[in-house]
């Protein structure tokens, strides 16, 4: 296997889910189990601009990719935007706040080159197991 570093905004991501070139449900992937205090907890991370655990993404050729770590964040994430930004009393964030949101950073760790004998699925197993 082979592992590159990159950034994206919030904003990035969205983009790349709403384009079709990302799957957040790959087979071997859990369902949503985040409780609605987890998605409360990782949108509040944000908000404070305090770092979140990174997100490891297999690219599938040039421009699609599948979330091997990250998305029940991922789907928090885009949720929350998706809900154009509400805050817990109902109220909405003007465009400022939304654009801070929007360009905060994500760490990416992308899977680009896995040989015959490699496989995703162990991979995943292995990063989920409680060894580490």
């Amino acid at each position: 296997m082979k592992f590159e570093q990159t950034v994206w905004t919030i904003g990035e991501l969205i983009n790349v889910y709403d384009s079709g070139k990302i799957n957040l449900r790959p087979s071997y992937q859990r369902n949503l189990i985040w409780t609605a205090k987890a998605q409360k907890q990782l949108i509040d991370t944000i908000k404070k601009n305090q770092p979140i655990p990174n997100f490891i993404l297999k690219q599938n050729g040039s421009d699609s990719y599948e979330m091997v770590d990250g998305p029940q964040r991922a789907r928090t994430i885009l949720g929350y935007v998706n809900l154009n930004f509400p805050d817990l009393n109902e109220k909405y964030y003007n465009d400022e706040i939304k654009d801070t949101f929007l360009n905060y950073p994500l760490s990416i760790t992308l899977i680009t080159k896995l040989s015959e004998k490699e496989s995703i699925e162990a991979y995943y197993s292995l990063i989920n197991s409680k060894c580490c």
